[in-house]
């Protein structure tokens, strides 16, 4: 059965022992996502040098019976995976990029999807169109992570690397939607309310840009305004009625790390996979980073089967989520 996950595994070359290993060659996942360090134990995961990336990318699409996505946070700055202290080109920080011209910024873009392409990555995890409202945001402008506080700016940012990843034939992906920018908590660590704080600009780079970007992430951010009960990633209100309908978004939705504390600390496992699938996500992300679950696939099969024969999801769903996945490999 076909699941519409992106899972982490640790390891930096294929050991066909692992069990997450083997579901991607019995081709029950959509992808997996790449880490340089394992966050428990502190260390190396899954990349060591640009030759033994592109020697394991090679080796997992051998092995999948149907193109995979290999996926990365490479944003730049501080979040970015490819260092180059282990031989990489590194990107610098948004908040860097979005106070220079533009010029250096395309050129950068360019010189990052080129760099994913040529090592196998298909699936990157930015740009982050956050608006930097709050300067002192603990996870977006604290870091760098922010292009800026306007919106047209931002956008105009973000269209360029999202051309600049299509040119090299690597999917982008808008984050972090409906907005994380005026947020004064981590969602990693537990729950981010942005009822308070949020402003309605923050959607401006998702409108214009919806027609533009192959994918969006959806954080696990509350705004009781748009639904007084969960997360975006968990919420109908906010992932179909806010991104599909209203801003007529139509790539892939997926969803963040759904192991990160805002799920964990209060939607047990695996009923939150259940309703982020029926909020409109397409995908699902277990990076096994933060929570180290080598059981997940089946974790979640078992759930997803239930949950089909129960009527609370649907194979057209599921069909729909694997067929927008499709989409975003340009082989596939």
């Amino acid at each position: 059965m076909f699941l519409p996950l992106i899972v982490g595994w640790r390891g930096d070359r294929v050991d066909r022992a692992d069990p997450l290993i083997q579901a991607v060659a019995a081709g029950r996942v959509a992808g997996v996502i790449l880490f340089a360090t394992d966050v428990p134990t502190g260390q190396r995961r899954n990349i060591r040098s640009p030759e033994q990336l592109r020697r394991l990318t090679s080796d997992l699409q051998a092995m999948a019976p149907q193109p995979l996505l290999i996926a990365i946070d490479q944003e730049g700055g501080t979040v970015q995976r490819l260092r180059a202290e282990a031989g990489f080109i590194e990107t610098p920080a948004a908040a860097d990029l979005g106070q220079g011209p533009i010029a250096p910024a395309e050129a950068a873009f360019d010189r990052q999807a080129a760099q994913l392409a040529e090592l196998g990555i298909n699936l990157n995890f930015a740009p982050v169109v956050d608006l930097a409202v709050d300067p002192d945001n603990p996870v977006i402008a604290g870091r760098g992570r922010s292009f800026g506080r306007d919106p047209a700016a931002v956008t105009a940012l973000a269209r360029l690397a999202l051309a600049a990843h299509r040119r090299h034939g690597v999917a982008a992906c808008l984050k972090h939607f409906p907005g994380h920018g005026s947020s004064s908590t981590d969602s990693h660590l537990g729950l981010t309310d942005v009822t308070a704080t949020w402003l309605p600009e923050e959607l401006d780079p998702y409108r214009a840009l919806a027609a533009e970007a192959p994918a969006v992430l959806v954080a696990h951010v509350m705004h009781r305004g748009m639904d007084p009960d969960r997360p975006a990633s968990l919420s109908p209100a906010i992932t179909q009625a806010c991104l599909r309908t209203t801003l007529g978004f139509t790539g892939a939705v997926i969803s963040d790390d759904m192991q990160m504390g805002a799920i964990t600390d209060a939607w047990p496992f695996p009923e939150s996979a259940i309703l982020a699938l029926q909020a409109g996500c397409d995908l699902l992300i277990y990076g096994n980073n933060l929570i180290w679950q080598p059981t997940i696939v089946d974790d979640v099969a078992r759930a997803v089967e239930q949950a089909l024969q129960d009527g609370r999801l649907s194979e057209s769903h599921i069909k729909a989520a694997a067929v927008r996945t499709a989409a975003l490999i340009p082989s596939a």
